[in-house]
């Protein structure tokens, strides 16, 4: 770099300031998806929705995993609801993770027929459940006593 005490003798010997590759800042913004003000963390590793807005209601401020259906064969496929249907499918529970944002954890929803019957389990309950149903196989397959 040239300096010189007058400005009308001073040539400056300054490279050019590098172009940028990314956009102004303004530009990058708008294109990026904006996390919702009540959203105050990342979303948890399991949650499958992109879909978070400032304008969910309260109830709905929530994230969701991924659901499974799991058929339900040994149960009877009328359950009632349906006569003489050779046709009818084996009811299917509809199991997901679910944790409102201001919840310290997941709960597991499980439903009977993708309703809205069914129940949360918290995490400890779902270990419990767990033992539980391994602990029935174990006895079922005589493994175990009763």
């Amino acid at each position: 770099m040239t300096i010189a005490v007058r400005p009308e003798e001073a040539i400056a010997d300054v490279p050019p300031a590098p172009l940028s590759s990314s956009p102004p800042i303004s530009e990058e913004w708008d294109d990026a998806p904006r996390r919702p003000a009540w959203l105050t963390g990342p979303c948890p590793s399991w949650c499958d929705r992109d879909d978070h807005s400032d304008a969910d209601k309260y109830d709905d401020r929530r994230h969701a995993s991924v659901y499974r259906l799991f058929t339900l064969t040994a149960a009877e496929p009328h359950d009632g609801h349906v006569a003489d249907d050779d046709d009818a499918e084996p009811p299917k529970l509809e199991i997901f993770l679910e944790q409102h944002y201001r919840e310290s954890e997941p709960r597991l929803w499980i439903a009977r027929d993708q309703t809205l019957h069914g129940w949360h389990l918290t995490i400890d309950e779902m270990r419990r459940l767990a033992d539980l149903l391994n602990t029935m196989v174990d006895v079922a397959e005589g493994r175990s006593r009763p």
